[in-house]
């Protein structure tokens, strides 16, 4: 079974971390969406993710926008 999992500030190094360990040591398959504000972070958190983790699964980014909006992805 596969979970969907969302980490808001998900470009920062907490984020990356759990995004990580996540893939790495759940006994389930996680399908991981990193929401940051920004697209460059988010971009390189993805990568990092990648490269530190053997297991397979998808990693995924949702920019999120500014304090009190909600874009399309987050509904």
């Amino acid at each position: 079974m596969t979970k969907k999992i969302f980490i808001a500030g998900g470009a920062g190094g907490i984020g990356e971390a759990a995004a990580t360990l996540l893939r790495e040591w759940s006994d389930f398959d996680a399908e991981i969406f990193l929401g940051d504000i920004s697209e460059a972070n988010l971009q390189n958190a993805k990568k990092a993710v990648f490269n530190d983790s053997l297991e397979k699964g998808a990693v995924e980014t949702v920019l999120m926008p500014p304090a009190g909006e909600i874009s399309e992805p987050m509904k």
